[in-house]
């Protein structure tokens, strides 16, 4: 499968927490997935000269904390015809519904495993909405 889409896809994190996209990077570049660039808050995001480039940005939720809750950035990423994957610790059910209802095409859990990270972006490279078990868990659906 990861061949399938590192041949297809460039990424750009957006995290503020460097450790964090240290071991994102290091998956992803494992998977043959380009990262084209990071940010670590919605203005630095969006302002990034690399992100055009990407065809995905996988977001961790609580990025903007005394922003909102960072629905505002899922909104602004769809408008530029990017797919959102969430990336969060946020297991509760309202955020997950509150991240699609916003535009994200995917959503993993932090305390997943990283192959369900590429599980999710395969699922929504392939035009599918991708929702990992403890995200499908909280909101009362079977993985």
């Amino acid at each position: 499968m990861s061949a399938q889409i590192g041949n297809r896809i460039r990424v750009f994190l957006a995290d503020d927490h460097p450790l964090v996209c240290q071991g994102i990077t290091s998956l992803l570049t494992a998977e043959g997935i380009e990262v084209c660039g990071e940010g670590g808050s919605s203005e630095s995001i969006l302002a990034h000269p690399r992100l055009p480039t990407a065809r995905v940005v996988i977001l961790d939720l609580s990025l903007d904390k005394r922003q909102g809750n960072g629905t505002d950035l899922i909104f602004a990423l769809r408008r530029r015809g990017l797919l959102v994957v969430i990336c969060s610790m946020n297991e509760d059910a309202g955020a997950v519904r509150r991240a699609f209802a916003a535009g994200a095409t995917g959503y993993v859990t932090k305390r997943e495993a990283g192959s369900t990270l590429i599980h999710a972006l395969a699922a929504v490279l392939d035009g599918k909405t991708y929702a990992s078990p403890r995200a499908a868990e909280a909101l009362g659906q079977d993985p």
